[in-house]
């Protein structure tokens, strides 16, 4: 693991300082914000943002959830890669409980509808 030196102004170096986090040193602090910047911006896998955050996974996992990030990541062309391998009947229900939610491009909202209506068939409810 390499140090590096990084200059703060004064006025961030205090609202970091600050901040109501579990953290307790400024370094500490830094990795974090380091890591879900990292993360957030593509840089790195959820897995090596929580390495840089010094957390295990669930805990990384659990300080985005907080935060009000999403830890996964469902784009619009996973959802429709997952509806083309799916059965036809399926993919209908999918299809109308989808409807039912706003289309804007929330795919996990729709991804979490489908898991629902997979879950329903294979038990029968």
């Amino acid at each position: 693991m390499r140090n590096v030196s990084l200059a703060i102004p004064d006025d961030v170096y205090f609202e970091i300082s600050s901040l109501p986090n579990k953290e307790t040193t400024l370094n500490a602090k830094l990795q974090l914000i380091f890591a879900i910047g990292m993360f957030v911006s593509h840089e790195v896998s959820l897995s090596k943002a929580a390495q840089l955050a010094g957390l295990n996974l669930v805990d990384f996992m659990e300080t985005l959830k907080i935060r009000g990030i999403p830890s996964v990541i469902y784009t619009e062309g996973m959802y429709l890669e997952d509806m083309d391998s799916i059965s036809k009947p399926t993919r209908n229900l999918i299809d109308e409980a989808c409807g039912m939610l706003k289309s804007d491009g929330h795919a996990v909202d729709r991804f979490m509808a489908s898991k629902r209506i997979e879950k329903e068939l294979e038990y029968g409810n």
